[in-house]
């Protein structure tokens, strides 16, 4: 977030300009459909909406908490950067590089709880996406040897039956067959 984001831009060939209005106030940003983004600010039943239909939400975070004097240039983010949403003024506020790499320039945590939107939380929203994807990515790391070691055990499971059932010459040619 915030010079993260800027480093992030920087790192990968982009500009960063100085702006105005952008010290301790409130801006609305309105998300690009199909971003990085502009997934993690929707809900489940938007997205299951999105799965089932094809169409996108258009999505406005009502409120977001800025305090910087520096920003992306729009158009300028680098190499593989893609825009996910830009300020009232035009401003690039968030951006991402794969799902991996994403930047925010304002705080969705400084208006977590806060309980005054109109709608949904976007703020809130991102923020759990995110540690939601963060937490997959993870299982999905510390599962996949635990997966590959659960195949090859399959794997000789069935070569092991295979081998009792039709002799020792049949296996091993459908192995290598396989």
């Amino acid at each position: 977030m915030r010079g993260g984001a800027q480093h992030l831009v920087l790192n990968h060939g982009g500009f960063i300009q100085r702006v105005g209005g952008h010290l301790g106030t409130q801006l609305q940003v309105s998300l690009i459909p199909g971003s990085i983004s502009h997934y993690l600010a929707m809900t489940a039943e938007e997205r299951f909406v999105f799965f089932e239909t094809g169409n996108l939400p258009t999505l406005i975070i009502e409120r977001v908490c800025v305090a910087h004097n520096y920003a992306a240039v729009d158009g300028m983010l680098g190499f593989g950067m893609d825009l996910g949403g830009v300020s009232e003024y035009n401003v690039p506020e968030t951006f991402n590089k794969g799902l991996w790499m994403i930047g925010c320039q304002f705080h969705p945590e400084a208006l977590y709880e806060d309980p005054d939107f109109v709608s949904v939380n976007r703020n809130k929203q991102i923020l759990d996406s995110y540690l939601e994807l963060c937490l997959l990515r993870k299982a999905l790391h510390k599962g996949g040897k635990e997966l590959v070691d659960e195949m090859n055990s399959i794997e000789r499971e069935t070569f092991e039956r295979l081998h009792n059932s039709v002799g020792a010459g049949s296996a091993e040619f459908l192995r290598k067959a396989s």
